[in-house]
């Protein structure tokens, strides 16, 4: 029987679901006259008519008399009131007359309520409810820790038995070979544990932090979701009522009305399936309860101005059918802080509704219906503070010193840039902005009037301070704005971020944008449950998800100046362009009207998944049991990812890019229009080229077969065999972006209309380079072409063996000790694409080195053993474990062309774990969750920094470049090459970050020495085909990147590079002394760096030690008044955030405390609780991720919450 028990009121420990909540304060029972003698006492009662249930409650309480009853005897039943002098005896009669229910006393002096007329008293020296453990009321037990006297005090006191359904059946926590933690909704209420990110205080070696594009990664045992593009599984499965969704809101919302949350730690695939390497975490919501009406309500307020309501109501429909609703609502201010107007930022405004219809039509038969939505819209931020260490350029290179030379050293460092560098994120400097020069779109605007631009594809304007027409360059604020001959966007004297350096409180940004976050998710599941014979339960659940998610906020979150735009209300602007940008404001169809830089990001996503699920479980007397099915899961999304600017916006709209706002395709030169999309950011058809744009439509269709056999080899012996066969098919549809690209086919027109004809097809890009580095392949500059589909498909079987024995043990009350193998699969994808072709396919082998199209499945096989024990009577529960994962490549992401970008290594991982809840009397409990880990990733793996792609600057790497000097008597050897005369090829072994033209997305790499050679030298234009003279005054005449980035793939804004041998007209540049560099074959990884050698590093966000501690002591205010004060500490050790594991990676150690006080009335059903969380108001860095490229490799940042003070009250009825 199992068995209700009525005492004490004690939250459980971070490991229970309590089956039996004890509710009266208990005596001892020492022995049967003892109790008799109680009994004959009268008593004063005052038990109101209720349900039993609370009846039974009510009268354990005010006769401290301990019950013992299955709660399916209570059920649906209702209880007189009881007033006056009674004795215990006769109160109980009173309370159970016309129930149907008989009673009988244990040897402890429990009493046995039953619906049997003759309930049998267990044999004396054991408990019900305590599933056969002994104990002898006879003996004195008082040396035990805290004086507790039984076995039934100690189950009073908390530690209770558990039970949970991580192997898709109930069982006892302490039972299943698996190491899982549970939780009940009192568990997650006392420890502060409000969603699905605050589980790591609660769970070892689980670790949680965002990411970008709205994500989460929730990671066991340094497993998670390190890959985040549209095609990736998340490593842990989020399952709600057993079915895992792919997407979901359970780490945004709040729990509520839940049964308990199960954290299943190691592979868990072969009954939950696809993507659950990691682990599994289970929410179960409550369901109805048939024939028993009930409910409760909480209201919670606190600091923030915060509000939060949580309720249910359980209303019976017959004695058949039950309702069950629940709402919860949650409304803050913003924990962060905007000083651009002194608001607060990161506001709250949620809620979740869920009706669940349950249907007993009899007790073969359980159905359930569900259906639940959330609903988000406020100002939630995906991250508040961006870090960087600024970037100010190399001071020489290749011999060159920048410092000296006065008139072009600031510009070269501008072009030599990354933007942000390497470096601890807990210096003052790393509170820096990115060099504006490292932000391609920027520099182009500020150096789109060059003469040579001007001399090809035209200029807005000609400049008023050039002395070309007669303008004096002493009168221009500062020399940038006399340079060149044609009008540029964007002010050449202004830097576009207001200051170097900003507020160094991670909750602190600068937004002149307020963000906003919208979604919304429906979530219906029917159940059945259908008892198929007396030993075979047939299961089936259906469930559809519907998901929509937009969410938009400030790109940058620096401060920007002011007047960054050149007027263009000015007689020497062709008329065509004097209506953008008038008194230096620029009106961007989408950000509105500023006259400063402006970068906005938009995330949306809509997905819909459908998923079936059979199985039957036995539950035969005899030694072998099963547990197998069938399932099917169908999943579809749209993942859009958009950064808007109205620098881009402007810069489409100007030669050589010519956008929509003007007629383009009217004069020789020009290469035809970009289409700006014209409408509100809240309505954009998605079609512009004045904005970037990551579609990801992805399908994803999976079925599986599974099946478990449970062999009970002896009384104590137990073997699991577990098998599963999985088909995945992904269809993805790769989508280039085009951003600030006009169609080929109008470049290509113009360029015969105005110079030399070589055809009108694709391949006229193969042979002539200019402009083909700015055009892509959409009709007329609108819209985003589809590539052919990828399409991949795999076929795994996975599975596990179990081994596990329950020997009796003279230390211990119960113990179970398993040894298990598993074997894990996670599915692969493919990756977002790049630029369009064209252009993108001059990066396309860079790209490559650094992300291929797709990505491998992950494989895991994973060992573990692991012990469970009751000791003492049962006062403590003491489980540990200790695992080895041997793993194939594990998916991690990194921003590629600013979207997300998986890749695969091998690693291993081993580690500890141990658990525990302690209650040593009536009134402590303690608990504890200790984690131990160690991660490695394998030998000869590589990888792509981004954030140093010349791995300190000093690699070799010979080119396909002939040395003039091979061969060359060293002694008179002169020039490059003269310190390698016997390399007939050159090898260069200094290395310089390149920033690409406006068009392209990615740094690359290129050879210091060749780079000083240009600097110092010049380079020859093209003419008719062939070099021309040599001019070293380029530099001063034109900008610096239009000399330079020929030394990226793609070339530079029209298109030229360093070319070997003839070019048509005006189409390329060339290099002194007869020298080329072809970066595709002459740089490392097609120009995009060295790979770095991270064979041995750490796994990302894979601390080595977790601890998770709680206690908490009860005590009697009064009679009716329980109080009970908590307090929970949580300490992470330091991880890193990349698998790099550079100085920039590191993220320390950092920990949290929580308190709380709360006061209970069992008889009132009411509840008041105080609570601080976050008491030292901590803010550490939980977790980072780095940007693209071209917004200058700044690094997202996100951290703790910050201190909270809050009230509930809570009231049952």
């Amino acid at each position: 029987m199992r068995v209700f028990r009525i005492g004490r009121p004690m939250a459980a420990g971070f490991l229970g679901i309590v089956v039996a909540a004890g509710l009266a304060v208990p005596r001892p029972a020492i022995a049967q006259e003892a109790v008799s003698a109680s009994r004959a006492a009268t008593i004063s009662f005052d038990i109101p008519a209720q349900d039993l249930a609370a009846a039974l409650s009510e009268y354990a309480r005010q006769s401290g008399q301990q019950l013992l009853f299955s709660p399916e005897v209570v059920t649906g039943k209702q209880a007189p009131a009881v007033n006056g002098e009674l004795t215990a005896e006769s109160a109980l009669a009173a309370l159970l007359e016309g129930a149907g229910l008989y009673t009988a006393t244990t040897p402890g002096g429990a009493v046995l309520i039953s619906d049997s007329p003759n309930p049998t008293p267990p044999p004396a020296g054991t408990d019900p409810s305590a599933g056969g453990a002994l104990y002898d009321p006879t003996v004195d037990t008082s040396a035990a820790p805290g004086g507790t006297t039984s076995v039934e005090m100690a189950r009073r006191a908390g530690v209770e038995e558990i039970i949970v359904t991580g192997q898709k059946k109930s069982e006892r926590l302490q039972d299943v070979p698996i190491a899982i933690s549970a939780f009940s909704m009192e568990d997650l209420d006392a420890q502060k544990i409000e969603g699905g990110f605050d589980l790591l205080k609660g769970v070892p070696n689980v670790t949680f932090t965002k990411t970008n594009f709205t994500g989460y990664n929730f990671q066991i045992r340094g497993i998670g979701t390190q890959a985040i593009s549209a095609t990736t599984d998340p490593g842990v499965a989020v399952s709600f009522n057993n079915t895992t969704m792919i997407v979901n809101r359970l780490f945004e919302q709040e729990y509520l009305d839940i049964e308990r949350v199960e954290v299943l730690r190691g592979p868990q695939g072969t009954l939950y399936g696809r993507n659950a390497t990691a682990g599994v975490i289970n929410v179960i919501s409550a369901k109805p309860v048939i024939g028993d009406e009930f409910g409760e309500l909480k209201l919670e307020g606190g600091n923030y101005s915060a509000k939060r309501i949580r309720g249910h109501y359980n209303l019976p429909l017959g004695e058949t059918l039950a309702l069950r609703a629940a709402y919860g609502s949650t409304v803050r201010e913003g924990y962060g802080y905007n000083e651009f107007d002194g608001s607060d930022v990161d506001d709250r405004d949620l809620w979740t509704g869920r009706l669940t219809l349950g249907w007993e039509p009899s007790d073969r038969l359980r159905v359930n219906l569900m259906w639940e939505r959330f609903e988000e819209d406020d100002g939630r931020v995906r991250s508040t503070k961006q870090l960087c260490h600024r970037d100010d350029g190399v001071t020489s290179v290749g011999g060159y010193d920048l410092l000296t030379d006065e008139d072009n050293g600031e510009r070269i460092q501008g072009v030599l840039n990354q933007g942000c560098l390497p470096g601890s994120l807990y210096s003052g400097n790393a509170y820096g902005v990115p060099h504006q020069e490292s932000i391609p779109f920027i520099s182009g605007g500020r150096e789109n009037g060059f003469f040579l631009l001007a001399a090809l594809t035209g200029v807005m304007g000609f400049n008023p301070y050039h002395p070309f027409f007669g303008g004096n360059p002493d009168d221009a604020p500062c020399p940038e704005a006399a340079r060149h001959v044609g009008f540029s966007l964007l002010d050449g004297c202004r830097d576009v971020f207001a200051e170097r350096t900003q507020s160094q409180d991670l909750r602190s940004i600068y937004s002149v944008i307020e963000p906003s976050y919208r979604a919304n998710a429906d979530v219906y599941d029917l159940s059945i449950d259908f008892q198929w014979s007396d030993n075979v339960l047939f299961s089936s659940q259906t469930v559809y998800v519907e998901d929509q998610l937009y969410s938009t906020q400030d790109y940058g979150r620096f401060k920007t100046s002011e007047g960054i735009f050149n007027d263009t209300n000015n007689p020497l602007i062709d008329p065509l362009f004097q209506g953008l940008t008038p008194g230096g404001e620029f009106c961007d169809p989408q950000l509105g009207c500023a006259n400063s830089l402006r970068i906005q990001d938009v995330s949306r996503a809509a997905s819909r998944q459908f998923n079936q699920e059979f199985r039957f479980v036995s539950d035969f007397a005899g030694p072998m049991n099963f547990s197998f099915g069938a399932n099917y899961t169908r999943f579809e999304t749209l993942n859009d990812y958009f950064v808007f600017s109205n620098v881009l916006t402007a810069l489409a709209q100007t030669p050589p890019f010519s956008g929509s706002e003007h007629p383009c395709g009217d004069s020789g030169g020009e290469i035809g229009c970009i289409y700006i999309d014209p409408n509100d950011l809240s309505e954009i058809n998605a079609e512009g080229h004045n904005y970037f744009r990551s579609a990801n439509p992805y399908r994803l269709q999976s079925a599986g077969m599974f099946g478990e056999l449970y062999w009970r080899m002896t009384d104590s012996l137990k073997l699991t065999a577990g098998l599963r066969y999985t088909w995945d098919r992904k269809v993805f549809t790769p989508i280039p972006s085009q951003t600030l690209l006009a169609d080929y086919r109008q470049g290509i027109a113009a360029i015969n209309q105005g110079y030399l004809g070589f055809g009108d097809g694709p391949e006229a890009c193969d042979l002539l380079m200019m402009y083909c580095g700015i055009v892509g392949n959409a009709p007329g500059g609108r819209g985003y072409p589809a590539s052919p589909d990828i399409v991949q498909v795999w076929h795994e079987p996975t599975g596990r063996l179990v081994l596990d024995w329950q020997p009796v043990l003279p230390f211990t009350d119960e113990t179970l000790i398993y040894a298990s193998y598993s074997r894990g699969y996670k599915a692969g994808g493919a990756n977002p694409p790049g630029i369009a072709p064209p252009a993108g396919i001059f990066i396309e082998a860079a790209r490559g080195a650094v992300s291929s199209s797709t990505f491998d499945p992950e494989y895991v096989d994973a060992y573990e053993i692991g012990t469970k024990n009751t000791l003492f009577g049962g006062l403590l529960m003491l489980n540990g474990a200790a695992f080895m994962y041997d793993y194939t490549g594990y998916q991690v992401s990194k921003i590629v062309d600013r979207s997300a970008s998986n890749e695969n290594f091998d690693a291993t991982i081993w580690g500890l774990e141990l658990e525990a809840v302690f209650a040593p009397s009536l009134n402590w409990q303690f608990n504890a969750a200790i984690g131990f880990l160690q991660t490695k990733v394998a030998s000869g793996e590589t990888s792509i920094d981004l954030m140093d792609r010349t791995q300190g600057g000093n690699q070799p790497y010979q080119t396909t470049i002939p040395n003039p000097n091979y061969n060359v008597d060293p002694d008179v050897a002169t020039g490059i090459g003269a310190d390698q005369t016997q390399n007939e090829f050159l090898v260069f072994d200094e290395w310089v970050v390149m920033k690409p033209n406006p068009t392209q997305t990615a740094n690359c790499v290129a050879p210091a020495e060749l780079v000083a050679l240009v600097l110092e030298e010049g380079v020859h234009l093209s003419s008719l085909g062939n070099p021309g003279a040599l001019d070293p005054n380029l530099i001063n005449e034109n900008p610096v990147n239009f000399l330079l980035n020929p030394f990226c793939a793609g070339g530079n804004i029209v298109g030229g590079i360093y070319a070997d041998g003839p070019l048509p007209a005006f189409a390329g540049l060339y290099l002194p002394n007869d020298l080329h560099f072809d970066p595709l074959i002459d740089a490392p990884n097609a120009g995009a760096g060295f790979a770095a050698d991270v064979g041995g590093n750490e796994l990302p966000n894979s601390p080595e030690f977790t601890l998770a501690l709680g206690g908490q002591f009860s005590f009697d205010l009064s009679r009716d008044w329980l109080a009970t004060t908590r307090v929970d500490y949580y300490l992470q050790g330091q991880s890193w955030a990349r698998v790099y594991n550079t100085e920039y990676d590191r993220l320390r150690s950092w920990s949290n405390t929580n308190l709380s006080l709360m006061l209970f009335n069992e008889r009132h059903g009411l509840a008041v609780e105080a609570y601080v969380k976050n008491v030292f108001d901590e803010s550490p860095i939980t977790g980072t991720f780095l940007n693209s490229d071209d917004t200058g490799l700044t690094t997202n940042v996100f951290t703790l919450d910050p201190r909270l003070v809050g009230v509930s009250i809570t009231k049952r009825f």
